[in-house]
């Protein structure tokens, strides 16, 4: 099909799916088009075109189809609705199972259809070139490359940008190679937009050129990359296009570019290589035209010395003068472009037999240009790592090249890529396509599918049918709809253990027996019973089970139609390029570009922004393509959240990203790598890691180890030696004359104290220990394991524990110590391992465990069962009221095969209890706290550091795990496992010496009185402390889940006789008569999704099955000890809780944790480039002192409380500033209360009313960004903050397809019975129950299915309110905590309040007022109302240039804080002086 025809077809689908976009966006799979509809809607838009063929042909392409249903008409429906249809009403249906018995596995979505923007290609090769005409870097020879790589397409305006400046700066750097200065480009543009050209099209073209002037083989290009797996297809795109060039770059030089790769699997010599059997070379596939085979270097060529690629299929073969295969090859005729990762460049620096390939050495020239690809994964501490690596590099090298990088866009990239590669920012240029140069092409799918918890199925298996029926709604290899859709599906997830699961049990589902992966087959698939043509076509229709379109897209639908399924993780790498559903962790999330995946499919929230734009990105290469991306979630957790903000899915940011340059841990890690490659530099012809880590093998080694202990020597004992090693780590590094000192002297790790001498020692002693030699060299990679880690991004000092797996062969794997604890905690099944069967499962038990169900266990655990005789006694934990705790430090775990008969299902669980014991140096100096709104509760703060000397002792330690076992008859077991030795109680952990920071407070006695005069507050907490009643009732200790929904379930009851009654007594009286006791009996069935496959009349009058979950709840609420708990715990909405003792000490554990949450957010305001990970927070509360421990995840001394530290000292109101901060109101918080402000004035404004008409209104790309620009222009002039999230809400709520005005009315109205009803009830209504409700009040008399769908509208229509947002701003995850923890951010703002003088700023004298009061309080509150916002700047500004008459000086006055009070901003001016 020509794209004229296909652009014709595409055009009339947009206007199809638009129209069902407006329904689906509301919750509504049901709409269908009729003949007619269609033929009105083509008459309208297409005037020209004969409608009937026009349908005719959209059916022939399968964009269109004749879809299902009982009412015997002709309906239709986009391939785009069908497939949001059968999405939402998936079920999971077993193999003999009858439909009737099914259970449903999404209990709602959201959904989005936006068009997908790309740089509008118009610039052909002449146009590109007319513009370069006139400058003097360019000729004739550069011309007729560009000319040769463009070809007769057309690029980009941000390509053509990049070619200039890439071309212009490769000849800058050519001519100039000993610039004092690197230059850079950073190219920031979305997935599939051609970032990769621009690179190639100057790089190449300016190769060209430098081979005609110097033919000689050396590395002109270096691309580097952070892993391996990124590069693969941009190795085989630069070998295509160099073959464009194959006849000029012979012409001009007798030969062609030559690329290779450089990374640990590439092979030494063709000497060492077996000469038996073929190797795969996964770099590159066979270009021939649909050919499917694979590139191998042949057993035959091997044995012959030749060095060529080979198709398996035809007759393509690619040579040594195209591709370089060995090290020996490359080190001996080095490629044009090497591709190689930053673990290479690190360890090779300093191996002086293959450095020149880096430019290091006497005479090499070092390569101009250096490319760095997906930028924006550069982040955090690795970010850091690789930025310090770049700078050893380049002094190393003596060299300053041009760096290009290639990115997702970034804020404040030119910022971010100048740290990153050591140039100043001036020398950096930010390409990217401007808003003016995209277009609207075509469309994507964002589907968001929330598990159906009450069907009581597992999320994975709602992922694993979202992953069969998705298969099936793509293109058969025929591809039908010509390249609208793709044909491959890529799954997600996060974690191998699920990895495994979800690939074992969806080959299962497809009807494979898997064997590694060999597939194997052995039932019918799942998707066979999904036919019609079984004769149950009214039964599957009702059910949302009939995939009739499957069939009408050419996939056969039957027995032997099964998906082709593969897994792609660390543990199987590269992707079978036959698979059609590949279930993959983070390895294939980069630099795989297949043009033929048209699904990603995310398992869970995911982890961070960065990645899942990586992942979205692998669907829909090519621009005609229309992809998916769906998320699934449960209904816990991160991804409950995640859920209620669905938007951020649809237009996810990438937050300004920071590189920690100035983390002395990592600064001293660095340090000791570039101390390595200096001595690589004094030993010509030495390779230093590989002496360091392996036994020296002939005399040349002994005598590089001779003189480097020689070298090491003069060092430690002369100072001229001493400065020489500092000039070069100074200039290395680019570090400041302080830090060098502090690398070179202070401890830990330091160079001259602990480095060197360490270094001496094993070279003078040959690496003995205890008298024998070699017994002090450590197994693994690294070169100096106490000093350098064992790969570039890994941690420095982790201990590994060694998993023993029971196999039939012997098979030990490694994982992190914590890790491995937690991966087989007593009674945890894990499939970690799971890679070749199913059936493989492991697990940690006594050889004597006995399952006794129904029960409560406590069973013994004897840590040599357990770990083997090899574990380390640790220390000796002593404990206040009870015995010395002996802590032991197992080195190998011996685990168990799980044997299936024992009937255990995949959802048993087990979970550690952790200690954490801390012990302090008395040396460390406490500090004071200055005066402020935290005087009376904050008594000091005390620094444990290793620079002071003063190291906190911290060990984290296991007494036992607490497993709950599922049988496959629905039994459970609980068992309490106990670490013992001998029968007696010990514990299993690790002691390590961190930096860490003590806050010490004090908590007030009447906080609870407080609490309850605060309206908000009181309300919140009801809510939250009924929630915990009821779960901690001893039946429920083991069964969360069940205390959850009778909590939901009540609540709902009590919600719904509140809007009829006139008090809350009232309501819950009304409960306990027969008519209420009925009410929580059914309450159930409409508050979760029933079975609905029976409803054969319009008026839904069928009959609706309960789930076995709501038949549950439906006996429990009729059982009378339930009903008098529930009852007794109702007294929490009506009694005076402040005089409840049990209620103040949960509210004493409430603000424990709310203090920790604040402490641990206060790190990352003041840190925002450190990891997550990189700090903990515990509470230690002795009944009147809380201590607060802040301390760094890894042992040796980091630099973060370091850095903490210095910022206490320097400013130590500005640090507690950010600690009233911390509990300040959220984005989101500040959202929900302009999108109300917003709602309120529409009414009264016939400006805002027309601003949102017009951009619903708008029909063209042009049109609806003239009329954004409108609205925003609007917004800010009324005082709107314009955040990413607040517009991207605002598009998704309000302005979503098909919204009219009605709708906005109906959201005010909504919002304001939710706040009257939260009044009324005097607890937090949250926004499910609130839906329910509401649902109730509008459907009186409606069968639960109606009611359960308008409840579900409602809920899509609305966002998350109240406790639920706050919680998200304290949250705070401890890997040594058991449980989760709730805050209230709220507790803090009320115990923090500190009256002060508010003076507004439209007051006209509002300065002196400030001034005033501050001269004599210190600090005063301005207040911005919402009108005057825009002056912001204009008012902060003011504040700092006015000094203050303070006693006789003149002071500037600071902003100390910023808060969010009803629609207000109000900020804490403060003087610091005056407070200090």
């Amino acid at each position: 099909m020509i794209a004229e025809d296909l652009a014709r077809l595409h055009a009339a689908l947009d206007v199809l799916e638009g129209r069902e976009a407006e329904l689906l966006v509301w919750g509504d799979t049901e709409g269908a088009f009729t003949d007619a509809d269609i033929l009105s809607l083509f008459t309208h838009h297409f005037p020209d075109e004969n409608g009937k063929i026009l349908m005719q042909d959209l059916q022939d392409a399968a964009m269109l189809f004749s879809i299902p249903n009982t009412k015997g008409t002709q309906l239709y429906r986009t391939r785009m609705a069908e497939s949001v249809h059968l999405f939402r009403h998936q079920r999971q249906w077993f193999r003999g199972q009858q439909l009737s018995r099914t259970r449903t596995l999404v209990a709602d979505y959201r959904f989005i259809r936006r068009p997908r923007s790309y740089p509008e290609r118009k610039y052909p090769a002449e146009k590109v070139l007319s513009q370069l005409s006139d400058v003097e870097w360019m000729n004739d020879i550069k011309r007729q490359a560009l000319r040769a790589l463009i070809g007769d397409f057309s690029i980009a305006g941000f390509q053509s940008r990049a070619t200039a400046r890439i071309l212009r700066a490769w000849d800058f750097h050519s001519n100039h190679t000993r610039v004092k200065e690197a230059t850079a480009t950073i190219v920031c543009a979305g997935t599939g937009s051609g970032k990769t050209l621009a690179f190639y099209l100057p790089a190449l073209t300016s190769l060209i050129n430098d081979l005609q002037r110097d033919r000689s083989a050396r590395v002109r290009t270096l691309a580097l990359y952070p892993r391996k797996e990124l590069l693969k297809d941009q190795f085989m795109e630069t070998w295509g296009k160099c073959r464009e060039v194959d006849a000029q770059s012979v012409e001009l030089s007798g030969r062609k570019i030559r690329i290779g790769s450089f990374f640990g699997d590439t092979p030494h010599s063709i000497q060492y290589i077996d000469k038996d059997k073929d190797i795969p070379f996964d770099l590159l596939r066979c270009n021939t035209p649909k050919c499917q085979g694979e590139m191998r270097w042949k057993a035959e060529d091997i044995s012959r010395g030749k060095e060529i690629l080979r198709c398996t299929h035809c007759t393509h073969s690619v040579g040594e003068d195209e591709v370089v295969l060995t090290r020996v090859s490359l080190m001996n005729n080095p490629p044009d472009i090497l591709f190689t990762t930053t673990e290479m460049l690190n360890q090779h620096l300093g191996n002086n037999k293959a450095n020149h390939l880096f430019g290091v050495g006497i005479n090499v020239i070092a390569p101009p240009m250096v490319l760095l690809d997906e930028v924006h994964t550069y982040s955090g501490n690795s970010g850091a790592q690789t930025a310090y690596l770049l700078r050893r590099w380049m002094q190393l090298a003596r060299c300053r090249p041009h760096f290009v990088g290639l990115s997702a866009t970034l804020s404040d990239a030119e910022r971010f890529f100048a740290d990153l590669v050591g140039a100043n920012k001036k020398h950096v240029m930010l390409i990217e396509p401007t808003y003016q140069e995209m277009e609207d092409k075509g469309a994507e799918y964002l589907l968001a599918l929330r598990g159906d918890p009450v069907s009581q199925t597992a999320l994975l298996s709602t992922t694993i049918q979202t992953s069969m029926l998705a298969r099936r709604l793509m293109d058969t290899r025929k591809a039908t709809s010509h390249g609208t859709w793709g044909r491959k599906t890529f799954v997600f997830t996060d974690d191998l253990d699920i990895n495994n699961r979800l690939y074992h049990q969806l080959c299962d589902a497809e009807g494979w027996r898997t064997r590694g992966k060999q597939l194997v087959p052995n039932e019918p698939p799942l998707a066979a019973q999904r036919n019609e043509r079984n004769g149950v076509s009214n039964a599957l229709t009702l059910a949302g089970q009939n995939w009739r379109i499957a069939i009408d897209i050419g996939h056969p639908l039957d027995n032997s139609d099964r998906a082709i399924v593969a897994r792609t993780s660390s543990q199987d790498t590269g992707v079978d390029p036959k698979a059609e559903v590949v279930v993959a962790t983070a390895s294939l999330e980069v630099g795989f570009n297949d043009p033929s995946v048209g699904v990603v499919i995310q398992h869970k929230a995911p982890r961070n922004v960065a990645s899942y734009l990586q992942r979205k990105g692998r669907a829909g290469r090519s621009r005609t393509m229309r992809p998916w991306m769906i998320v699934v979630l449960s209904e816990f957790g991160r991804d409950r959240v995640v859920y209620q903000r669905y938007e951020e899915l649809v237009t996810p940011e990438i937050k300004g990203q920071s590189l920690p340059l100035d983390n002395i841990h990592i600064q001293k890690m660095q340090a000791a790598m570039a101390t390595l490659d200096w001595l690589s530099m004094k030993i010509p012809g030495s390779n230093i890691w590989s002496l360091l880590n392996k036994p020296p093998k002939n005399r040349e080694q002994h005598g590089h180890l001779e003189q480097m202990l020689n070298l090491i020597s003069v060092v430690l004992e002369q100072n001229v030696w001493q400065q020489g090693l500092e000039q070069y780590l100074f200039y290395a590094l680019k570090i400041t004359e302080s830090q060098l000192q502090h690398i070179m002297w202070s401890p830990p790790r330091s160079i001259m104290m602990e480095l060197l001498p360490t270094l001496k020692r094993q070279l003078t002693t040959q690496w003995s220990l205890m008298g024998i030699p070699g017994a002090d060299r450590t197994p693994g990679r690294s070169p100096l394991p106490l000093f350098i880690p064992a790969a570039l991004f890994s941690e420095l000092n982790l201990p590994e524990l060694s998993i023993q797996l029971e196999r039939p062969f012997t098979k030990h794997e490694y994982l992190p110590f914590i890790q491995g604890l937690k991966e087989f905690a007593p009674g945890r099944i894990s499939k970690r391992y799971a890679i070749y069967s199913d059936l493989e499962a492991d697990w940690l038990v006594p050889h004597n465990f006995v399952l006794l169900l129904n029960q409560v266990s406590e069973v013994d655990f004897e840590i040599n069962e357990a770990f083997g005789d090899t574990w380390l006694p640790e220390c000796l934990i002593t404990l206040a009221d009870a015995p010395p705790m002996k802590v032991i430090r197992p080195l190998q775990v011996l685990t168990r095969a799980l044997d299936f008969k024992q009937n255990l299902t995949e959802k048993s669980n087990s979970q550690l209890k952790w200690h954490t014991h801390f012990a302090t140096n008395a040396q460390a100096e406490t500090m004071a706290i200055p005066a402020g709104p935290w005087s009376t509760v904050l008594q000091s703060a005390t620094f444990y550091t290793h620079q002071h000397m003063t190291p906190l002792e911290l060990t984290r330690y296991t007494t036992a795990a607490s497993a709950s076992l599922r049988s496959k008859s629905k039994q459970q077991a609980w068992v309490n496992f106990r670490w013992v030795e001998n029968g007696q109680p010990v514990a299993v952990g690790t002691r390590q010496w961190v930096d860490g920071l003590k806050l010490s407070f004090t908590l007030p006695s009447t906080l609870h009185q407080q609490v309850m005069n605060d309206a908000k507050l009181a309300s919140s907490l009801r809510t939250l402390y009924f929630h915990h009643r009821i779960s901690s009732e001893a039946r429920f200790e083991h069964d969360s889940f069940t205390a959850d929904w009778i909590y939901e379930c009540y609540l709902a009851a009590l919600t719904k006789e509140i809007v009829s009654h006139n008090t809350v007594a009232d309501a819950i009286h009304a409960l306990r008569t027969p008519d209420g006791r009925e009410s929580l009996a059914t309450i159930a069935d409409s508050l979760f999704q029933a079975e609905n496959i029976f409803e054969n009349d319009d008026d839904g009058n069928g009959i609706a099955e309960r789930q076995e979950l709501q038949q549950q709840l439906r006996s429990l609420f009729n059982e009378p000890q339930l009903l008098a708990m529930l009852d007794t715990h109702s007294a929490v909405f009506t009694e005076d809780l402040s005089q409840s003792d049990s209620f103040c000490q949960w509210l004493q554990t409430l603000l424990i944790n709310t203090f920790s949450g604040a402490v641990k957010q206060t790190g990352h305001l003041l840190l925002p480039d450190v990891d997550d990970k990189g700090l903990l927070v515990d509470a230690v509360f002795d009944g009147e002192h809380l201590d607060i421990w802040l301390t760094e995840s890894e042992p040796g001394g980091c630099g973060i409380i370091t850095r903490l530290e210095e910022a206490f000292h320097s400013d130590p109101v500005a640090l507690l500033n950010l600690f009233i901060r911390s509990f300040a109101a959220s984005d989101y918080e500040q959202i929900d209360d302009d999108l109300f402000e917003l709602l309120s004035r529409l009414p009264s404004s016939t400006t805002l009313q027309n601003a949102l008409n017009d951009l619903r209104m708008a029909e063209s790309h042009h049109d609806r960004r003239t009329a954004n620009g409108q609205l925003r222009a609007q917004l800010k002039k009324q005082g709107f903050a314009l955040s990413h999230s607040f517009m991207s809400v605002l598009h998704t709520r309000i302005l979503r397809p098909g919204s009219h005005p009605s709708h906005d009315r109906r959201l005010l109205e909504y919002l304001r019975e939710w706040q009257a009803l939260e009044a009324k009830a005097g607890y937090e209504v949250s926004l499910n129950i609130f839906a329910h409700t509401q649902a109730t009040q509008e459907l009186p008399d409606a069968n639960v299915t109606k009611i359960f769908d308008r409840f579900c509208q409602i809920q899509g229509m609305l966002w998350q309110r109240g406790s639920p947002l706050r919680q998200s701003v304290l949250s705070y995850y401890n890997p040594f905590d058991n449980g989760p923890k709730l805050t209230e951010r709220l507790l803090l703002s009320t115990l923090f309040q500190q009256q002060a003088t508010q003076v507004d700023v439209t007051n006209s004298d509002w300065l002196q007022q400030i001034h005033i009061a501050i001269s004599r309080e210190g600090f005063a509150e301005l207040l911005i109302p919402r009108e005057t916002r825009y002056q912001i700047v204009q008012i902060v500004s003011t504040l700092q240039l006015e000094p203050i008459d303070y006693f006789g000086l003149h002071l500037y006055p600071r902003m100390g804080a910023v808060d969010y009070r009803g629609g207000n901003i109000v900020l804490r001016i403060e003087l610091a002086e005056a407070l200090q």
